[in-house]
């Protein structure tokens, strides 16, 4: 699951950590092999998601073992 979603200069998604040890690395999107700028943004919107997504895998895990 991802932890710190970003978005990377060819426009995907992916874990902070691991994208910056690519940049580092390589420097190329692992998606389009293109060259990506050192520059990442957060991606809020997943975030939420993944955040949203948890919640309701709680609540589901809560409601079966308790029975509610």
């Amino acid at each position: 699951r991802m932890k710190c979603p970003v978005v990377a200069s060819d426009g995907h998604t992916y874990e902070k950590e691991a994208i910056c040890r690519v940049i580092a690395d390589s420097g190329r999107s692992p998606m389009t092999r293109e060259l990506l700028n050192h520059c990442v943004f957060p991606n809020f919107a997943m975030k939420r998601t993944i955040e949203e997504s948890d919640n309701a895998r709680i609540k589901c895990q809560k409601t079966t073992v308790y029975g509610r």
